[in-house]
């Protein structure tokens, strides 16, 4: 708000060198709880990901081998 609002007397420039306060918001606990779940990176679970891929693919090697072997 710098030179925005002087009154000039025609000697002193009133209000020439006034700053407005810098704002901060207010952040309570809550607030900064909804932040950081909002800007963390959710971790990815390898290892459970690895163990259901491999149990779905024993389970289709089983079937495979069970619709070839029921056919013969």
């Amino acid at each position: 708000m710098n030179g925005e609002r002087i009154f000039n007397t025609g000697k002193v420039a009133i209000g020439s060198q006034y700053q407005a306060p810098k704002q901060v918001p207010y952040m309570d606990k809550d607030a900064l709880r909804l932040q950081r779940a909002y800007l963390d990176k959710p971790q990815i679970d390898w290892d459970g990901i690895g163990i259901v891929a491999f149990v779905l693919l024993v389970v289709v090697m089983a079937v495979i081998v069970y619709a070839i072997g029921g056919a013969a």
